[in-house]
């Protein structure tokens, strides 16, 4: 099937590899309009690639603010990242600002 995504602009976090870099290219190839993978990693190999990569702190709201103004408009979002925690304990974190802390 192609273009079941003619015209959509996506936004997919954590997408700078693995399974929201999967994500990202097959977007594009199933016609969005574009694809933008917002990641803190740097991704690799994005030579041949269509998908716009951005460098992306998810907790920061401005980032997603100029991703909106670049594009118009966001018709589908994927938060695909990980929020990495320094806490090894098995029990979950309290809150999402507690889990996404961007601070070390």
């Amino acid at each position: 099937m192609v273009d079941r995504l003619k015209g959509k602009v996506a936004l997919i976090t954590g997408a700078a590899r693995g399974q929201g870099r999967e994500m990202a290219e097959l977007f594009m190839r199933e016609g969005a309009k574009a694809v933008v993978s917002g990641d803190v990693l740097d991704a690799a190999d994005t030579e041949d690639s269509k998908v716009t990569f951005v460098k992306m702190d998810v907790t920061q709201a401005d980032r997603w603010k100029s991703v909106v103004a670049e594009h118009g408009r966001i018709d589908i979002l994927i938060n695909n990242a990980r929020c990495a925690s320094t806490n090894r304990s098995s029990r979950p974190p309290r809150s999402s600002t507690t889990a996404c802390s961007t601070s070390t």
